[in-house]
């Protein structure tokens, strides 16, 4: 590790959603009651976190999952004051919806790098597992509206998808779909089965699965590169997945955990990933400055090097097997960690 690297911090700051997507924990017909950061914590520790940028010289990606985060009613004033007064590099994960407002539009704009939009097919499939008859084509109008008002190119859109067995094969057309939306990258997770198992048997990935998807993945990676949009996802990662389609293992037992990714839940739990909140996690009440920041790290490696991480023995972290890495037309890694915007 050197100081030149960024931290990224990953916050989930709410848990509703108004959508009911199929393979979905958070999903509104099945969810409990949603569950909220507390917002002075979250400026605070945003605060910190500034501090830490500044002391160390280690930029710092604070960004926003959900739920819907943009639900989540003092986002806009929270992250307004993030970006604007404390100087942190923010991003957020989003299903879309908001983005038909022009007022959440401008909001995007002014104070967000990097937004991450779910779109998880074309239109059929998408409208579906979403369970959102419609969608796909508002989601393709919407973000047409928020490139032709990002006039100062402040603001990078990509398309995160959820690869199934049912829509794998098709990646392609739906990338060449994909390309005439202004985005700036794709990148993709493997269906997991934790929240919805009942969803996940009908509908995960098989080894012939991500082996047609492996093959094909340079040529659509050639294909996107000449309209500027970078495909990322590494052949680690690809690795991964391959394990996870024939139910193999995959131990970590050193990631450097803690150094370069922390993930914060709505109930103020910061572990290294969010597979680790049960193993790792402590409060964010006992950070009160960059020093505690720094100490993550040295706590969270000690706790992994016991060996006795369950998360551990079977690894899940996309950005450990390097997600967001960019990659050219072999699938060899170009540069990881490139640049901020190769992260959540």
């Amino acid at each position: 590790m050197t100081l030149a690297e960024p931290l990224v911090v990953v916050w989930r700051v709410f848990s509703g959603c108004n959508l009911s997507c199929k393979f979905c924990g958070y999903a509104r017909d099945i969810a409990p009651a949603a569950v909220m950061a507390n917002p002075q914590e979250v400026l605070r520790v945003g605060k910190l976190l500034a501090e830490f940028q500044e002391q160390t010289g280690r930029r710092t990606h604070l960004s926003f999952l959900g739920g819907e985060p943009l639900l989540w009613a003092p986002i806009q004033e929270i992250i307004t004051k993030l970006y604007q007064e404390y100087g942190l590099s923010i991003g957020m994960t989003t299903n879309g919806t908001p983005l038909s407002s022009s007022k959440n539009r401008d909001f995007l704009i002014r104070n967000i790098e990097l937004l991450t939009v779910s779109v998880d097919g074309s239109a059929a499939f998408h409208d579906s597992v979403r369970k959102s008859t419609g969608l796909y084509d508002t989601l393709r109008k919407t973000i047409a509206s928020l490139n032709s008002e990002n006039v100062f190119a402040r603001l990078r859109i990509r398309i995160n998808t959820v690869l199934m067995h049912q829509n794998i094969r098709v990646f392609r057309d739906f990338c060449q779909e994909l390309s005439e939306w202004g985005i700036d990258s794709i990148s993709f997770n493997q269906l997991g089965g934790r929240e919805r198992p009942e969803f996940f048997e009908d509908h995960r990935l098989t080894v012939d699965d991500v082996a047609f998807f492996r093959d094909s993945l340079p040529k659509i990676s050639m294909e996107l590169a000449t309209k500027n949009i970078k495909l990322l996802g590494s052949e680690l990662y690809l690795k991964r997945m391959a394990a996870s389609a024939s139910n193999v293992a995959v131990s970590v037992p050193d990631c450097s955990a803690g150094y370069n990714f922390l993930f914060i839940d709505e109930a103020g739990l910061i572990a290294p990933c969010s597979f680790t909140i049960n193993d790792f996690s402590t409060s964010i009440a006992s950070i009160r400055g960059v020093e505690q920041i720094l100490a993550l790290a040295q706590q969270f490696s000690g706790r992994q090097r016991t060996g006795k991480v369950a998360a551990c023995s079977d690894c899940h972290s996309t950005q450990f097997f390097g997600k967001f890495t960019k990659v050219n037309s072999s699938l060899n890694v170009v540069k990881q960690h490139e640049t901020m915007g190769n992260y959540a």
